[in-house]
């Protein structure tokens, strides 16, 4: 009886185990892991608990949670897409007639017929181009720019309505998720830039 018991755990158990090795295998092939995981893990909660108040009867802090959930979307959102264009692979041809007027002799990368400049994926000229010329990572800054001004607001209001006590906790919640956010963020992105291999 207890052969059969184990036969079974070890049945259920097998799967499982595959596809947690298999997910820690394909997590530890990219060096952006430290700053998706932080965006992810303190933007959920804000998903979360805006989801949780649309049964709550306090408007306050009702309006100041939905669209700071849109805010922590937007901040995935641009984690993912900032990771993905900085690895997807390049476009570039892999070798440059050293005597074309596309080859940019001081930097050493290629300047295509429409003028963007990019770099290898994976490469900190590729990082470059996507932070500093891209347009949707522009528009993200001016969003992050109005979400730093949303933060205290929030919590302005929270201060103001403490008699919500429904809803309290997760302004609180939001509130400092956002800052440790703001606090860590440049840091675990700078953590991921140390983990690429190639540059």
């Amino acid at each position: 009886m207890a052969a059969v018991i184990c036969d079974l755990i070890g049945d259920i158990c097998r799967p499982i185990c595959s596809g947690v090795a298999f997910g820690c295998r394909e997590v530890s092939k990219s060096p952006f892991l430290p700053y998706l995981a932080l965006t992810f893990a303190l933007n959920t909660p804000g998903v979360v608990y805006a989801l949780k108040s649309l049964e709550s009867s306090c408007g306050d802090l009702k309006s100041w949670l939905l669209p700071n959930a849109i805010f922590c979307l937007l901040h995935m959102i641009a984690a993912y897409y900032v990771v993905s264009k900085i690895r997807e692979p390049s476009s570039l041809p892999t070798t440059v007639n050293e005597n074309s007027p596309l080859q940019n002799a001081t930097t050493g990368f290629s300047l295509m017929p429409n003028g963007d400049i990019q770099g290898e994926e994976n490469s900190f000229q590729r990082i470059k181009h996507i932070l500093l010329y891209d347009k949707n990572m522009a528009v993200y800054i001016l969003v992050f720019v109005i979400w730093l001004v949303w933060l205290p607001l929030g919590l302005k209001r929270r201060l103001e309505n403490s008699s919500c006590d429904d809803i309290t906790h997760y302004v609180d919640v939001s509130i400092a998720c956002g800052y440790t956010f703001f606090s860590l963020v440049g840091v675990a992105f700078t953590c991921s830039l140390c983990c690429l291999k190639t540059a």
